[in-house]
């Protein structure tokens, strides 16, 4: 009795525990879709992203910086190597401790290029490379000239080359200009320095030269702008206290973008100076103020990059913040929220570099194809495996899908599915598999499947009304396995099947054999009499609706203007009279004026 009381319990705490479990991982799902859902703002934007990451090649996926040099190839810097990308592939290099002329260091912080030679100078955390590009070898220069911090880091920030070839370093320890040419230092501009005239404090973020002479410089006190040619230092808007300035961006306008790691975005316009605009997450502009990277995608379009916040895009005209982030049922969202780089090249392609899924980028120019898989949301497609597709007169797409699937209605508006599973109910689809779709009219489609022969599916009642085979009627359906189901230009609806051609009446709900037409795979209207037919087996036939003749068209392996299979899977009338016939061996085109047959293998 002892152990039957004891058995109980254990299978009581058991079952308790299963329970805490089941609500324990729906409680934490639930938390997640939330915070997702949360933590994304309206994306008005309509804009897709790509994704290459070290699954397509990428040295690593933290990437700290983007460059594109003058021969059109992307350069990304990341912390495992330098990355060659030419739209296609990836090339990697990274250190050889056996081979002297590899990268030295395979931090890759910043990047930018020789203008006379084309060559790439890089800033890594042990001082700065140079890749002569040409010989295809990296060499360590200005070792022991650029001070190192206290651990033994340089403390590159950022690289920029003037309009004489000089090239300018930022660093955490002050300022330094180079002659490229002989790879010397010709001024350190430092703290401790007593010709420095700047107020600006040692701790270099970041560099922007317009080309105009000017340097601007962004540091842990604010701004300071440098004539190159004068060598004096000027504060830049001392009045607004600007701190821990991360980004420097001018304008097509000339106007100017600060970006803060502490107090967020400052436009500062070129027509009157004294008046800024101030974005920061206390106005709800960003999810925090941490604004490291600006950038001008467009006219009054800008690409901010908010550390740890995700992307945001500006529009100046409308004053508004659009912010992408990841979408779990997006697979061309973003796919990061810890952006770190922001880049645009010279063909328009943004690209973003993240912390830990390397590269996105924006590629308006490409034609885009929008890419719908199984997403497990409520109004996403449910089944991959698609077997048919309907444009119905509302422009609904509806999509027929294979085994553990159904019917799906695609909204193009609201870029969502509902979906129609297979259920047991009093008109209720009871078929998962799918093969043709077509519209008998604006309120009932019908429906082709694989097992329950043909179905009117009501859309506004949502109920299926089925025709299957009956064995003692020979009006009824030929046989269940319905393979294609096309309206004719005189809205005569024609039903292609395993058995034979049929008609199907709707005013009788009756079907008419066409018995000499067999296994009919598909079906194109070629003139108001007659009809185009492909088969499964038997070839193409051409059939007149009217007189009921028929000529055929079939393989045969000693006649080269015959068609290359009778396996016939699809078929397509141009605007030429030809016939483009798809089949198991290959493409044919029928001439239709002279009866000639081209093949294409």
């Amino acid at each position: 009795m002892k152990l039957l009381s004891f058995n109980i319990i254990t299978i009581f705490a058991q079952s308790i525990l299963i329970l805490l479990h089941i609500m324990i991982k729906y409680l934490l799902s639930a938390v997640l879709f939330f915070g997702l859902f949360l933590d994304s703002y309206p994306q008005n934007i309509p804009i897709t992203f790509n994704h290459l990451t070290r699954n397509e090649g990428l040295a690593s996926n933290r990437v700290n910086c983007i460059f594109e040099s003058k021969d059109g190839f992307m350069w990304f810097g990341t912390e495992d190597g330098l990355t060659k990308f030419d739209g296609y592939s990836c090339e990697v290099f990274r250190n050889n401790p056996e081979d002297p002329k590899s990268i030295p260091d395979n931090t890759v912080n910043y990047i930018t290029e020789d203008k006379k030679t084309g060559s790439l100078i890089i800033a890594t955390n042990i001082g700065l490379v140079y890749f002569d590009r040409t010989l295809n070898t990296f060499q360590l220069i200005l070792k022991g000239e650029i001070e190192t911090t206290s651990n033994g880091i340089t403390g590159i920030t950022s690289l920029v080359i003037d309009e004489d070839n000089y090239l300018w370093i930022g660093s955490r320890l002050g300022l330094y200009q180079v002659e490229i040419e002989k790879m010397s230092i010709l001024n350190h501009y430092s703290q401790n320095d007593a010709s420095n005239q700047s107020v600006y404090d040692l701790n270099i973020y970041t560099l922007n030269y317009p080309g105009d002479g000017l340097l601007w410089i962004g540091h842990q006190e604010g701004v300071d702008i440098l004539n190159t040619k004068t060598k004096e230092f000027i504060p830049y808007q001392p009045e607004v206290g600007i701190k821990e300035v991360m980004s420097i961006f001018q304008d097509d306008s000339k106007g100017l973008w600060i970006g803060s790691n502490s107090s967020g975005l400052y436009y500062f316009p070129y027509s009157d100076k004294t008046k800024f605009l101030h974005f920061n997450k206390e106005k709800g502009h960003f999810d925090q103020n941490r604004v490291h990277s600006v950038l001008e995608i467009s006219e009054n379009l800008y690409g901010i990059i908010v550390r740890d916040g995700g992307l945001y895009f500006y529009d100046k005209k409308k004053d508004s913040f659009t912010r992408y982030t990841p979408d779990l049922y997006n697979n061309r969202s973003i796919n990061s929220k810890a952006v770190i780089s922001l880049y645009k090249s010279s063909q328009g392609i943004v690209w973003i570099g993240s912390y830990n899924s390397g590269v996105n980028y924006i590629d308006n120019n490409s034609k885009k194809f929008e890419h719908y898989k199984v997403d497990f949301s409520e109004y996403g497609l449910f089944n991959n495996n698609i077997r048919s597709l309907f444009e119905d007169s509302q422009g609904y797409i509806w999509i027929g899908t294979k085994e553990e699937g159904g019917l799906s209605r695609f909204d193009r508006k609201s870029n969502s599915f509902k979906n129609y599973k297979r259920n047991f109910k009093a008109n209720g689809l009871t078929d998962d598999y799918i093969f043709s779709i077509s519209e008998l009219d604006s309120v009932r489609l019908l429906i082709g499947t694989f097992n329950k022969g043909m179905a009117i599916f009501n859309k506004s009642s949502e109920s299926f009304e089925y025709f299957v085979n009956d064995p003692t009627d020979s009006s009824s359906i030929e046989d269940n396995r319905v393979y294609v189901i096309f309206k004719d230009i005189d809205e005569r609806i024609w039903v292609g099947h395993q058995s034979f051609l049929q008609e199907f009446i709707p005013s009788t709900k009756k079907f008419k054999t066409i018995a000499e037409i067999r296994t009919p795979k598909c079906i194109i209207d070629h003139n108001s009499n007659s009809l185009w037919i492909g088969t499964r087996t038997r070839g193409l036939f051409l059939y007149n609706k009217e007189t009921g003749s028929i000529k055929e068209y079939k393989y045969n392996p000693e006649n080269t203007n015959s068609i290359s299979s009778n396996d016939i899977f699809s078929i397509r009338k141009d605007n030429h009279e030809n016939l483009w016939i798809g089949t198991k061996h290959g493409l044919c085109k029928l001439n239709i004026s002279n009866d000639s047959i081209t093949r294409y293998f």
